[in-house]
């Protein structure tokens, strides 16, 4: 990271274990702190590293909700930069179009939204017990 008096933050997407969750959580801490960031070596230590289709709709669905310019959003992309402006309320919909899982869509999106100035209704579409993801009973009986 950068230093924290910066506006833009940079990370390296291959820290620790290398996976999108850097990505989700990144995005959506930076939305809150009002900071542009980019993340490189993105999912670095997949064996299919870069951005998956499932990853491609949660960084386009927190775009939207925090009226985001997204840079490096494509298939297979291992660098995006992601600047926010302000946290919108609404409808949003996010389809993962695979079976790409419900729940990391929420992960992204979720934190977000609970920091805007009105209720908001999320959709998602997508699979809902994934291999690699928690299960949708997680987040309806656990969060």
């Amino acid at each position: 990271m950068t230093d924290p008096n910066f506006e833009h933050v940079i990370i390296d997407g291959s820290l620790l274990e290398g996976g999108g969750q850097i990505l989700r959580n990144a995005v959506s801490l930076c939305v809150l702190a009002k900071k542009a960031v980019t993340i490189e070596k993105i999912r670095a230590g997949r064996p299919k590293p870069g951005l998956s289709p499932q990853h491609l709709t949660g960084l386009e669905l927190a775009a939207l909700i925090s009226d985001a310019q997204l840079q490096g959003c494509i298939a297979n992309s291992q660098q995006i930069t992601f600047k926010p402006k302000c946290i919108k309320t609404g409808e949003f919909e996010g389809d993962a179009k695979t079976a790409g899982s419900v729940a990391l869509l929420a992960q992204i999106t979720v934190p977000i939204l609970a920091f805007g100035q009105r209720a908001s209704t999320l959709v998602l579409k997508g699979g809902t017990d994934a291999s690699f993801a928690p299960p949708i009973d997680y987040l309806s009986e656990v969060c």
